[in-house]
Formats: structure tokens, C-alpha cells, sequence
């Protein structure tokens, strides 16, 4: 059964502060633990593990081009976050359980610019059978219904369900990163679709736009409910963030706590 739905967000000091914790923690994790205290080349130097992860941390937070909107890395990762937030088993209580292996905020080709490809990729077992998440999140703050990041989440969203050989060539560079642990179930998905057996797995088409109380409408959902039946017999989960202050206030009140926190 598709799912659509509006979740309410109050833009709390409380909310921003937890925004920009997650954030920094997604941007720059570091992906193997390592101690160079006793290491001469970086005691010569006197650098200690602390102080090289902060500034690990402080060159791995993007600096921002806000005076292009579309090309604001802080609008369209606060996106992507929320929708990483609603689908990761981490926090369960959003409803849906996927196991994410690889957060894609943290693996970007440009640090400063919007990444390409599955917003947000996932996988969990229900049964025996293997659940595919595919996610693709949108800010929009354009007071028209549906806007048209609303179209173009439909059409990106659409291409899997439609082009297969599509399909199979994002989840294998996906699942190229990833451990053995993790890989290995994407690579069933990969084998299955060279197989042509859709049997072996569902996919759950993950949709996030994110709006503001000024712009929201139930028309939001546009062509991803109007046209879900395209997506039969895979189910939609189309979440709507509304926040109450406007887009541009929350993401410049975002910004500026993460720059507050890498520089304390």
C-alpha cells in the first residue's frame, strides 16, 4: 500500500542544533578509527589524533554558494538528511527499517556541490524476500501546486521502475563501495535483474519534499500519487516536511549553527 504524508516540523533552537549535529557527523566521519599519538612523524610536529580529526572535520564541512539557490550544497543536503532520517533503521520510530550502508552526504564527488545519483540507498528483509530502497528528496519553496521539484522527483523516480538496465547500473556502483557484508545483498538485487527474476525482490520508491507552511498544498504530491499505479507492484512512501518558519530562514539558521559548531 503507498503511503502519503505531511509531517509537521516547529523550527525549534533545539531543532537546528540537532540538524547541524547529525550533519557534521554525516560529513565528516571518518571511516576507519586511527591514533597517530605515538606516531614521531605527527608528534615531531606536535599534532595529536584530536586535533587532526578537528581539522579533518573542519575541511570536510562544504562552504556555501548561497546566492545560487538550486546550487546551495547546505539546502539540498538538509534534504537529503531528512529523508535519510524517515528511512534509516536508525530511527525506527518513522516507520520503515532500511539497513543504509553508505550515507551518500558523506561520500560526495564535489564537497561543495549537490551529489548526483539515489539520493538515499538502502536494503532490509521482509521474510525471505529483499526490500530495495530507493530515495530522492527535493526543497521547494515555489508557491505553485505541485511544485515542479514534485515533477521531478516523479520523473527521476520513474526511470527505475521504467529502464531496468538504468536501475541495475546505479545500485552496482552503489554496492562497489560498500563491504562484503552489505554488497552482497545489493548484488542479489544486480543478479536478479540480470536474470529478469522480479520475484527475488520489492522496491520501495522513498519520496521527500521538503516545504514550508506559506507554499504547502495537498496537491504536493503531485504525479507520484496521481500516477502510482505506475509503480505497482512496488509501493511509494511519500513523506511532505513542513516546516513552520520559511525554507530560506531554515536553512541559513542551519547553516550558520554548523559554522558556529566546526569553528568552536
Amino acid at each position: 500500500m503507498h503511503i502519503f504524508e505531511k509531517h509537521d516540523i516547529i523550527i525549534t533552537e533545539d531543532v537546528i542544533n540537532n540538524y547541524a549535529d547529525n550533519y557534521i557527523e554525516l560529513r565528516s566521519k571518518i571511516a576507519y578509527d586511527y591514533d597517530v599519538d605515538n606516531d614521531p612523524k605527527f608528534k615531531n610536529l606536535g599534532f595529536s589524533t584530536e586535533q587532526l580529526k578537528k581539522i579533518i572535520k573542519k575541511n570536510t564541512i562544504p562552504i556555501r554558494n548561497s546566492t545560487l539557490p538550486m546550487s546551495d550544497i547546505y539546502r539540498s543536503d538538509l534534504g537529503e538528511m531528512i529523508l535519510t532520517t524517515y528511512f534509516d533503521k536508525e530511527n525506527e520510530e518513522f516507520g520503515e527499517s532500511f539497513i543504509i550502508p553508505l550515507k551518500n552526504i558523506w561520500d560526495r564527488e564535489h564537497n561543495d556541490l549537490p551529489g548526483r545519483g539515489i539520493d538515499v540507498t538502502g536494503y532490509k528483509y521482509n521474510s525471505d524476500k529483499i526490500e530495495i530502497l530507493i530515495g530522492e528528496a527535493k526543497v521547494s519553496e515555489e508557491m505553485k501546486n505541485p511544485p515542479q521539484a514534485s515533477k521531478e522527483i516523479f520523473n527521476e523516480q520513474k526511470k527505475y521502475t521504467e529502464n531496468k538496465e538504468y536501475f541495475k547500473r546505479r545500485i552496482s556502483n552503489y554496492s562497489k563501495k560498500l563491504s562484503p557484508e552489505h554488497a552482497k545483498n545489493f548484488m542479489l538485487v544486480i543478479v536478479a535483474l540480470e536474470c529478469e527474476a522480479e520475484d527475488v525482490y520489492d522496491i520501495l520508491y522513498g519520496c521527500c519534499l521538503v516545504r514550508d507552511s506559506s507554499c504547502y498544498d495537498d496537491a504536493d504530491y503531485g504525479k507520484m500519487k496521481i500516477n502510482s499505479n505506475n509503480f505497482d507492484p512496488n509501493k511509494i512512501h511519500f513523506v511532505i516536511p513542513t516546516f513552520d518558519k520559511s525554507i530560506k530562514d531554515t536553512i541559513d539558521l542551519f547553516y550558520n549553527k554548523v559554522a558556529e559548531k566546526i569553528n568552536e
